[in-house]
């Protein structure tokens, strides 16, 4: 059974959190946010002892729908792949 890490966040966005130990990247949060969209990254860079640092990222409607097409295209590719 995969475990689902993904849940619905700002009403239209998507986040995905992670508990792996060894994974450094914990939380990806994609949403709009005033004409922009917002990408948001927590990483752990120290094993949790100081906590979660935050990366954030403003993108334009045109660069996210480039991002958009390409985990597309590769959410398609993966899937054929894995079957």
């Amino acid at each position: 059974m995969v475990e689902k890490r993904t849940y619905v966040c700002n009403e239209i966005g998507v986040a995905w959190h992670n508990d792996a130990d060894r994974v450094r990247i914990k939380d990806i949060k994609v949403y709009q946010e005033n004409g922009t969209v917002l990408v948001w990254i927590g990483i752990d860079l120290h094993g949790g002892v100081l906590g979660i640092d935050e990366v954030f990222a403003y993108l334009t409607p045109e660069e996210a729908m480039t991002f958009s097409k390409a985990f597309e295209r590769c959410a398609i590719a993966a899937l054929k792949e894995s079957s």
